[in-house]
């Protein structure tokens, strides 16, 4: 009975002190009096030996015996000891200005303070008792590593994290099949509207990563789907934010469900569309057709809203044929109309920018893009901007920007072109004029900046800026040339 007598008295917080003072004494009296027969049952809760390997773990725990935890009926738990934690699919790469989903670690244990060094880039933050990353960034940023610090009073846990901000995205993945029900097997080609990005699919519906294995693969031909499954994809470019993940689910010989979609125009970006049937929400990043992911039974009553964009003002409308943004499906509903004609929230000033002369060429940096911009228009004369009047059409903008290339090329580089929405956009303000006079050349009112993108809905228009304020139009005439302005870029 002497070893139980001792284990109880461990359990007095108040003795503490003096049962580590006399440790030796204890111990002899313990090895005395309670002399085991064997240890192959110190598990056991009723045993001996059970009580005399909690006496010495007591003993040997210091601070940590105590009446909480050394209990005949409660053993040591996983939440004792210093946590773990992992980030299982990066590295990231996020949108400028585009909320991210939520990065969440797998963490065992207890996080008592969570913390990154170096800082996160600005606008996202870290949760202090997940660990979580989320937020929206604000600023251009080259991949690098984040040290992630878990503690508790056991101890900490580090892992790195690889994150990266973009000034552009790359397309999402578009299925060739919707998701839906089919009574036979279907060949799903994916694509994306980035020429150069590797597109990668998982089958299990799992998300896929950036790097081909385990349930990941590279897409190289058609996807078949013989047997009900969920296909989700992503495509990445270097020097891109990834595009977001496009899912997918076909059911073979099983209940009927049908797919809601439509179309986007306008987008530069990125937006984020919700089903408000069942909350599924879809990231896009280019224009043309869309779907959501999971069919819908038969009878189900939806509505499509836009809880976030990249900065423009998108909404959800009526189609060319009056039909609306939501109602009971009965058939595959694919008239969803996105319109994103709004303005581009523009900053109120930019002046990170650098000037250099370069071979004969006056050129601008952009310090937060590595963008290189020309700094006189192509209505312009080096060095001062000197305005020579007349103009260009959208064609013989392009075509001027490209002979900018022709020998050694102009201020050395060989890489001149227009530029596309998302990078014309990155140098507008909401002044008057829309780009820094300090560094650019100072265009006339009124006037409109082109770029190299087409309205996929109206084929004869372009998009472009106003030089007052920077609002975005996405119906400018190709064919015009009154009051067009080029900036070309290069790099970066």
């Amino acid at each position: 009975m002497e070893k139980i007598r001792i284990f109880r008295f461990c359990r007095f917080q108040g003795w503490f002190r003096e049962i580590r003072l006399l440790f030796p004494v204890t111990l002899l009296c313990s090895v005395a009096f309670c002399q085991p027969l064997h240890f192959g049952n110190s598990g056991d809760f009723d045993s001996h030996e059970f009580y005399e390997t909690q006496v010495l773990s007591c003993l040997l725990k210091g601070a940590f015996c105590n009446s909480n935890k050394l209990t005949e009926n409660q053993s040591e738990t996983k939440n004792d000891f210093p946590p773990t934690m992992s980030y299982t699919d990066g590295p990231y790469t996020f949108l400028r200005n585009f909320p991210i989903s939520t990065i969440t670690p797998v963490v065992t244990g207890t996080v008592a303070s969570c913390s990154s060094n170096p800082s996160l880039p600005s606008g996202l933050l870290i949760d202090n008792t997940t660990c979580a990353i989320s937020g929206t960034p604000t600023v251009i940023q080259s991949a690098n590593s984040y040290t992630i610090t878990a503690t508790n009073q056991y101890g900490v846990a580090i892992t790195n994290v690889n994150i990266a901000i973009m000034n552009q995205v790359v397309s999402q993945v578009y299925m060739s099949v919707l998701p839906g029900y089919y009574n036979s097997a279907q060949n799903v080609t994916l694509t994306t509207g980035t020429a150069g990005a590797t597109i990668y699919y998982t089958t299990d519906g799992t998300n896929p990563k950036t790097t081909a294995g385990g349930s990941t693969f590279v897409y190289s031909s058609t996807v078949n789907v013989a047997v009900s499954k969920t296909i989700r994809a992503i495509a990445v470019k270097t020097g891109y934010a990834n595009s977001p993940v496009g899912s997918a689910s076909y059911i073979i010989n099983g209940a009927v469900a049908y797919s809601v979609g439509g179309w986007v125009s306008g987008l530069q970006g990125m937006l984020r569309l919700q089903n408000t049937f069942n909350n599924e929400t879809l990231s896009l990043s280019g224009n043309g057709p869309f779907h959501f992911g999971t069919p819908l039974a038969s009878g189900a009553s939806f509505t499509v809203t836009i809880p976030s964009t990249s900065g423009q003002s998108c909404r959800v409308d009526v189609d060319d044929g009056g039909v609306n943004k939501g109602g009971t499906i009965s058939g595959n509903f694919l008239t969803v109309a996105v319109v994103c004609d709004g303005d581009i929230i523009a900053a109120s000033s930019k002046t990170n920018y650098t000037s250099t002369t370069v071979s004969g060429g006056y050129l601008v940096t952009d310090n937060d893009t590595g963008l290189i911009w020309k700094k006189c228009a192509q209505e312009m004369t080096d060095p001062n901007c000197t305005f020579v009047g007349g103009g260009l059409t959208w064609t013989n903008h392009g075509i001027s920007c490209y002979q900018l290339n022709n020998g050694t090329g102009y201020g050395g580089r060989k890489d001149w072109r227009l530029p596309t929405v998302s990078e014309l956009a990155s140098i507008m303000t909401s002044n008057t004029p829309s780009v820094n006079t300090t560094y650019f050349g100072s265009p006339y009112n009124g006037a409109f900046f082109t770029s190299a993108n087409t309205n996929l809905g109206t084929p004869s228009q372009a998009f472009g800026f106003s030089t007052s304020g920077g609002s975005m139009y996405s119906n400018l005439p190709k064919t015009a040339s009154n009051n067009r302005w080029t900036d070309c870029v290069a790099g970066p």
